[in-house]
Formats: structure tokens, sequence, C-alpha cells
């Protein structure tokens, strides 16, 4: 948006403007219902008084103007050229209220010059001659408002004005013939360039990228239906995240048609540099408010053009959310609340605060409303049907007691004097990480310590704690939640290996009351070691247990680690560079392990000693670094010899689970990193909704260094093909 000219080097001083502006009348525009109209405001004259304006001198021309109403300052809609040139090239727009006033000078110094910002497209091409219209917005989302219409240049470039007060935040939405139509919503700061989620018709990604039309059950199209996307799942599961984590969205245009690519960095060689065919864009679909229609929340597959019908809602509702203290009335706590329908063989619906505000058309299904930010926990679920009420009154349930004991892995005596505590987050690092100073203060803590005290301080740091308590004289405890509140228990002693209960398994009676299986708890050791690496890389520690050559009791103390329901916790990421400590179990032949999953151009760090240590001894392992993997590729082909693209290609070494997919590019190549001196197979498996389960394998052995980009040849049968790209 091109805004007035600025002043020049013999531009008046403040004084000099004060006097020369004295009494004029600058523009002001007023949006009144931008709830309903974001784009209809009033245009208004006020006097400027001492280079100011006063918000209450416009209601003297627009009166009864309420708190929601926007005022918008702006140096393009100035008809006086003295004005024009003050507020220069700056945009102030701020909620009305009160006794608030503005001085226009504040704009001009630093502003003088409008900013360029370049769109492009998901490949980073520049896009020219794209219709932007701009749209202001608070970093809440709302107000947003109607700025203006602009185009950018031959080389996609536009001219964005300065902001001053609360609406900071520009929406842009972007239209071109050969693009669709896009929005982009940001906080401009140091951001040059801003990426749409989409690529021209005639270029090879349009073929990659989600398209269809969406239409409501009349089979009419929907326009202005908003399609939102985060990541993307390749053939195989291979997961694909948006650009910066940002979430990306496209509209449907007159016809309600649509095309979205994912703007997306490629981080590692798990595929081609375009998106590959096959892959599952998981997307959101929402029609305009006014329409009725609900959301679609399914994957669309990027090899087929998606015909899209909306459902329409069932009947119109209105919520209320009671707690402890009554009905919710604060639209501030209201909004950290979420609704989810879930509907017998459809897709579920997720219902935020904007759409349930003011009522809405929602289908039957049952309704589970949660609370998360400011408290966690769940509502009573609601069964909604046609006979419902129109008023869906959310309630509390009553608190679920869970009781248990915690004793001793290898005797199975109670433990008196534990502890156990109820979690909703992880934080930073592990149990190992307790000093004995900080156990001997919480040692003297009483049975239901309150978590205010600074004894518990450092278990608050490593978890998200709601609740914290001790065993009695028979390792007996009890802690009551509401549903939701905690998705775990976690105990642990001095010297113990801490053990995580989930709680999703653990189903209440008819009384409310949850029997917790019996938790064991094992000795523990530590270890302390230092990583030492150049890169950042999440460090995964591990330790490995022999299940022959061992002690008697290594099968019981494995099978109370199923990664399901019960874990240990021993598992937080190391850092680089630094001494840090993880517990391993004590009297135990093992092996440790520092893996980099997230890296795998860094071969794991395994302690080839065989460790069997005492309860509370500590062993320092030194420093380690990682060593370099060795590049390998994998070149995909049909019978014919042909190439194939989208291949889901994993790896396994020994006895290990298979890697997650790296999918062949368009040159039918998959590259790995893989150790050297190892041996292992290359393989594709397919697992079919029937049942089906196809699995290929090569065999692969590398050396050292002499194999550094050696290739292994895969030819895939007809049947597997089919059965993959079907």
């Amino acid at each position: 948006m091109k805004a007035a000219s600025p002043f020049e080097k013999d531009s008046p001083t403040r004084g000099s403007a004060r006097h020369t502006l004295a009494g004029r009348k600058v523009l002001i525009r007023v949006y009144r219902n931008w709830q309903t109209n974001p784009r209809a405001y009033d245009k208004i004259g006020v006097s400027l008084a001492n280079l100011g304006i006063s918000f209450d001198a416009v209601t003297e021309v627009v009166p009864n103007l309420d708190q929601s109403a926007v005022l918008v300052l702006a140096g393009v809609d100035q008809d006086d050229d003295a004005v024009a040139r003050t507020v220069g090239n700056y945009v102030y727009a701020e909620s009305y209220g009160k006794a608030k006033s503005h001085s226009i000078w504040s704009g001009r110094i630093d502003r003088a010059d409008p900013e360029l910002r370049t769109f492009k497209d998901a490949l980073g091409n520049p896009i020219p001659e794209a219709s932007v219209e701009v749209f202001l917005r608070h970093s809440s989302g709302k107000p947003e408002i109607y700025l203006g219409k602009s185009s950018t240049d031959e080389r996609g470039r536009l001219e964005i004005p300065h902001l001053d007060g609360s609406l900071r935040h520009f929406a842009f939405i972007v239209s071109h013939p050969d693009y669709g139509v896009c929005r982009v919503a940001r906080h401009l700061l140091r951001e040059t360039e801003l990426v749409v989620p989409a690529v021209p018709r005639t270029v090879e990604a349009y073929q990659r990228s989600a398209r269809g039309t969406v239409m409501d059950p009349e089979g009419n199209p929907v326009s202005g239906a908003r399609i939102f996307c985060t990541n993307v799942r390749t053939l195989g599961e291979g997961l694909i995240n948006s650009l910066h984590g940002w979430r990306y969205e496209v509209l449907t245009d007159k016809e309600g048609t649509f095309s979205l690519y994912l703007p997306n960095k490629k981080r590692r060689d798990e595929r081609g540099y375009l998106i590959p065919p096959k892959s599952k864009y998981n997307v959101r679909i929402k029609a305009p408010k006014e329409l009725g229609l609900l959301p679609y929340i399914k994957p669309i597959e990027n090899d087929r053009y998606e015909a899209i019908m909306l459902e329409r809602g069932g009947l119109f509702r209105t919520f209320v959310f009671e707690d402890a203290n009554g009905v919710i009335t604060d639209p501030q706590k209201l909004q950290y609340i979420g609704v989810t329908v879930h509907r017998p063989d459809q897709s579920r619906l997720d219902i935020g605060y904007n759409d349930f505000k003011n009522g809405g058309v929602f289908p039957p299904g049952q309704y589970r409303a949660t609370m998360r930010g400011i408290a966690d926990y769940e509502f009573q679920p609601l069964n909604v049907n046609e006979h419902s009420p129109d008023e869906l009154i959310f309630k509390l349930p009553d608190n679920i007691l869970y009781h248990g004991r915690i004793v001793h892995g290898l005797t199975g005596e109670p433990m008196p004097g534990a502890f156990i505590m109820g979690i909703f987050g992880k934080g930073r690092g592990n149990l190992s990480m307790i000093t004995p100073e900080q156990y001997k203060a919480l040692h003297a803590l009483p049975a239901e310590p309150s978590l205010a005290d600074p004894a518990v301080k450092p278990l608050r740091e490593i978890y998200g704690v709601k609740k914290l308590v001790r065993t009695d004289e028979q390792g007996r405890f009890q802690m009551s939640f509401r549903p939701g509140e905690t998705y775990g228990f976690v105990a642990f002693q001095e010297n113990y290996l801490g053990l995580m209960r989930r709680t999703h398994a653990l189903v209440p009676n008819e009384n409310g009351y949850v029997e917790v299986p019996p938790i064991k708890l094992f000795p523990a050791a530590t270890v302390l070691v230092e990583v030492l690496t150049k890169d950042r890389v999440s460090i995964w520690p591990r330790w490995i247990i022999d299940k022959e050559n061992n002690s008697v009791w290594v099968r019981e103390f494995l099978t109370t680690d199923d990664r399901r329901e019960s874990m240990f916790t021993y598992d937080a990421w190391l850092g680089e560079n630094k001494l840090q400590s993880f517990h391993v179990p004590a009297g135990l032949n093992l092996r440790i392990k520092l893996d980099a999953p997230y890296d795998r151009k860094w071969c794991p760090i395994e302690i080839p000693q065989v460790f069997n240590l005492s309860q509370g001894q500590v062993v320092d392992l030194g420093s380690h670094t990682f060593h370099p993997a060795l590049a390998v590729s994998v070149y995909v082909t049909n019978m014919q010899g042909e190439p194939v693209e989208g291949v889901p290609v994993r790896v396994t070494r020994g006895s290990r689970a298979w890697s997650v997919p790296h999918n062949t590019d368009e040159a039918g190549i998959a590259r790995f990193h893989v150790v050297p001196n190892s041996d292992g197979k290359f393989g594709v498996l397919y697992h079919g909704e029937d049942d089906l389960h196809l699995t290929e394998t090569i065999p692969y052995k590398i050396a050292g260094e002499e194999d550094a980009g050696r290739r292994f040849t895969m030819q895939l049968s007809d049947d597997i093909l089919y059965h993959l790209f079907k």
C-alpha cells in the first residue's frame, strides 16, 4: 500500500507543525461493526488540538460508540496535504476507549518510508502482480479490520506501512489466477519475505498439492471456505512439517476450488525436493459461519482431486460451562475451553471459543469439553441428539480417587515414605538430577506436602506437578483428581528408578474409585556423561539389558516397563557439551547407548563396557563425541528397471526396529546414513487396512570409509507397488 509522501529534509519542527496544523481536520476511519463486516467503516473529520486526536471528540461526530469499535488513522486517507505529510506512511489502529488520545506527530518519527516486503510462493519464487487485500488485527486475532487493497510489483514486492496502536499484526489475502487465493497472517518484525502456501498450476509441484472443490450438501460451490494445514504425511507415515511450524491457509474461490502446497524445509535426506506423491495433507476446512456448515477434518491425498461436500449442522445450540464457582462468564477463561464432538463413523469435530461463544448449529454426538491452560480438567461428557435441550450445560465431574501401593521391585515389600506425584506435563531434566541435599529436604516433608514448599521446587522443574503425596507404613497412597487433570503418576525414591503409570487405562468403578496396580521401584545407580559436539543435537540416553546372561529377576524387571501404560522415567533428552546424569538399573548387566534419533548423520555412541552397578553408585563415563555415519543410498526400481518415486524405504540394523521411512526422490533414490562396519536390511513394508502385510528387503553390509556413497539397488515386485500406490 503506497502511503503519502514523507517530509523532505526541510521538514518543520514540532513547534512549527503545531502552529501550522492547529484546528485542521484529520480524517479518521471508524469501524463500528467489524464483527459482521470488517470492510465497513465511516470516515469522519476530527479537529486537531496540539497535534493530538481525542477519542472523546470522535463520539461527538459518531455518538453511542461502544468499546468494540476500532479507530484508524492513515496517511493515505488525508485530504489535507500538511496533515498527510505529518502522518506520513504509517497507520494507527486502536480499539475505542474513553479518554484515549493519540498524537499524530509520533507517526512521522523514523517512519517516513514504507517498507518493501516480497510475497513468494511455496517454492520460494516471487509472485508478481498479485492482488493483495490488507487487514489489521490484534495479536489475539480479534479485532480484525480491512485496511485496503493493492498489488505486488513485477518482483513480487509490496509497500507495507508502519503500524502503531494495539492492532499491530497484518493479515493478507493474496489472489492470483495462477495460484488461487491464500491468506497469510503475520506480525512483521524483521521478515522481508512472506510465503504463501501455493504454487503455479504450470509446475510439477502443483500436482503434489492438496486440491479440490468444496461444496454444500446441495452441490453448490462454497466460496471463501478456509483450508488450514500444518503438516503432511508421506507414504509410509513420514512427517513433513510446515515452514517455521506455522499454520498455512488458503481460501476457496468463487467456484469453490482451492489448491494448497505446504511450504516446508527439507532438513534431512528423507525425501526428494518436492512433496512425494501419495502424500496426505492433514487439513481442516471451515466454511463461512453464516452458511451453518460443519468443518471438514480429514486428510487429503495429493494424487487426486477431491470433491468435498460439507455437512450441515443439526440444531442451534448454546453452551454453558460450570466450574466450582458456578457458571463461567469470563471470556478470557472461556477461551481456554475446547469442545470435541465424537460422531460414529464420521470425522471428529473440534469446537473452539469463537465457534460456541454466540451459539451455533452443531450435530448430534458425544460432546467432550476440556479446560486447558489456566487449569486442566474435563467436564462431564454430554450425549446430544435431536431431543437434547437447546442449551447444553457442561458440569464438572466428580473426582476420581486413585489408590494403590508402592513396593520394592525385588522383594515385593511395601516402601513407606516413597513419593508419588500426579503430573500434567514434562519440564527439563530427570530425577537423577535431584541432589542428596534436596532429597534430605524432601524426606522431611509430610504425607501431603504443599506444592509451594521450597523442597518441591526441584520436582516442579522436572515435571508439571499437580499433586504430591507420600506412602504410609504399608506403602499405600491415595490421590483424587478430576478427569483430565493428570495424565499419569510418577513414583520415585532416592536411589531408585522412577516409574510412571499412565491414567488412560485406569477406569473408575461406579463409585469413582480406581485401584492402581502395584508400582514397583527397582534400585538405581547414576551415570554421568558429557557429549561433545559443535552441532545442536537431541541426545537420547538408553540402557540395553542383557536378557539372558543376567540376574534371575531380569524378566520381572523388563515386564515392568511396557512403554504404554507403565514405563521407567529415564526418558529425558540430554544437552550437548555439559556434564549430565541419568539413572540406570542397579544389579543388572547392561550396556549404555547415547543416540541422536533425529539426526542420523551421527552414529550412536555405544559404550563397549558392560556395567553392573550397585545401588547408589555413581559412575562418570567421561566425555564422548558423535562420529559421522556413512552416507549411502538405495536405488528403487519396478520390475522393468524404471525408477519409482515416493517409495517408503526403511532400514534396520541387527535385531533393531525399522527406521522411519525415507521416500525415494524423482530419480528413485532413497538416502540413508548407516553405522560403519555394520550390516542390516533395507526394506519396504505395506500394512493394509485389509490385514494384508507385505515386506520386501535387501541385505546390506558396510565396511569403513571406503563404502561411503555406496548405492544399493532394490527391485520391487508389481504386487507391493500396486498396493502401495493403488
